[in-house]
């Protein structure tokens, strides 16, 4: 967070009110299925390039950049006096104002390899906890989609701060790649224009659907009749 909010930060981590240790996420009904990939990034160390803490993904591993921005505090040490441990009390990201800062994140969610006439359809569902004060939640995107195709499915508190009205919340939002032909997604989370985002942990599920076209059938049946009606001619 923005070091003139420290002593609220202060107040605010011995504060804690309401609400559960870990916030669980609501899985995805295909979760778990074929052709699908699970990844969570808890950022327990400051490194600016985490890896995810547990994962379950047969077509490679996840990574994740972090962009920190001008005014953002970066990574907030559950051990240090002057910081916001998060929700899950492992550390938090402070990435700074606007489009200065970001998480990124590059997930591996298909085999790669396409047949002609075909491609990927992708589900794709991001939860994250966001901390919501002078700070505000971030803006999800996914390369390839529009920014109205990520759809708010749901939200909540997850802790609430002392008498300050600062709180801990859960994001989560899907989308649908069609006609995809990668067998990777970028995923990012920035802050607002003109606002901060602290982000605590950020989970990635994901199911790719094999899509042929419509007309690859008939193209492949069109040399195949030409060849029967030239023997028929014959």
């Amino acid at each position: 967070m923005h070091r003139k909010c420290l002593p609220v930060l202060l107040i605010t981590t011995l504060g804690l009110s309401v609400g559960s240790l870990f916030g669980a996420v609501t899985l995805p009904s295909w979760h778990g299925q074929p052709n699908t990939t699970s990844q969570v990034f808890q950022f327990t160390t400051g490194s600016t390039t985490p890896g995810p803490n547990s994962s379950s993904n047969p077509y490679g591993t996840a990574t994740g950049v972090v962009d920190q921005g001008a005014v953002g505090n970066g990574w907030e040490d559950p051990n240090a006096q002057f910081s916001n441990p998060g929700h899950d009390g492992d550390g938090s990201w402070d990435v700074g104002l606007g489009s200065d800062g970001s998480l990124r994140f590059n997930v591996p969610v298909a085999p790669g390899t396409l047949a002609p006439g075909q491609s990927y359809r992708i589900d794709i569902m991001i939860f994250a906890h966001v901390f919501v004060s002078l700070a505000q939640p971030p803006v999800p995107s996914v390369d390839g989609l529009a920014p109205g195709d990520l759809v708010l499915e749901n939200q909540g508190v997850l802790s609430t701060y002392g008498m300050t009205g600062a709180t801990w919340q859960y994001r989560t939002w899907t989308g649908t790649l069609e006609d995809y032909e990668s067998g990777a997604i970028t995923v990012a989370l920035t802050p607002p224009n003109g606002a901060v985002s602290a982000i605590d942990r950020v989970e990635i599920y994901t199911q790719y659907t094999l899509v042929p076209e419509p007309t690859a059938p008939i193209l492949t049946l069109i040399p195949l009749a030409a060849w029967c009606l030239r023997r028929r001619r014959r």
